[in-house]
């Protein structure tokens, strides 16, 4: 059994009434969201911290439970990301300069105006990637986000190595052609997809 249904089932217990069920699955992901936090916001006095929005976005999947759909991970990845723009544009109301770790745009401090336009590419990139079919944005997340190794993905997935290889460069496609749908600027499609397109580069496709 793949490591989704593995949660699937985990999600049909905890509806049934299952607790233990439902920590399992919250033990399971709950590493790589809070990961995802840490890695995409900037340590700041003020505003939540990777911790806090990780408390959160599980707190939410408690409440949207019988909602979820198919991919249990998909969906709790779907309220992180949505919990981060809310996060991010909070931090620039406030007069903070955006600027997340590693999520395709570098690291920098800069004007009011350059960091509207970093807050602009985070997130494009973000709404691009809650476009993709289930299958493409798993790959990427772990891939990217989580720096998982090929190997690691393709085992929790419950496929070939080689699958994955073609999934991410198949949603590296994918991702180009979603962010001309969005029409974003090119300028802003490149930086946004920059350093996604260079951790690939170290790959050679099947």
């Amino acid at each position: 059994m793949s490591r989704p249904e593995e949660d699937a089932a985990l999600l049909e217990a905890w509806r049934r009434g299952d607790k233990a069920a439902g920590e399992e699955l919250f033990r399971r992901h709950f590493v790589a969201v809070y990961r995802y936090f840490l890695k995409n916001l900037r340590a700041s006095g003020r505003g939540a911290d990777a911790e806090d929005l990780t408390q959160r976005a599980f707190e939410a999947c408690v409440t949207g439970r019988d909602r979820v759909q198919g991919d249990f991970r998909g969906y709790l990845f779907g309220v992180a990301r949505r919990q981060l723009f809310v996060e991010l544009k909070q931090r620039h109301s406030r007069g903070e300069t955006v600027t997340p770790t590693d999520a395709g745009i570098r690291d920098v401090h800069t004007s009011p105006s350059g960091a509207v336009a970093r807050l602009d590419e985070q997130k494009i990139f973000l709404v691009a990637l809650e476009g993709l079919p289930s299958e493409f944005r798993s790959v990427i997340e772990r891939f990217y986000w989580e720096e998982q190794p090929i190997t690691v993905i393709a085992k929790e997935l419950g496929v070939a190595p080689g699958t994955v290889k073609s999934r991410l460069f198949r949603g590296k496609a994918l991702l180009r052609e979603r962010l001309q749908q969005l029409r974003a600027p090119a300028e802003i499609q490149d930086s946004a997809t920059k350093a996604f397109e260079q951790k690939l580069g170290e790959l050679e496709p099947d």
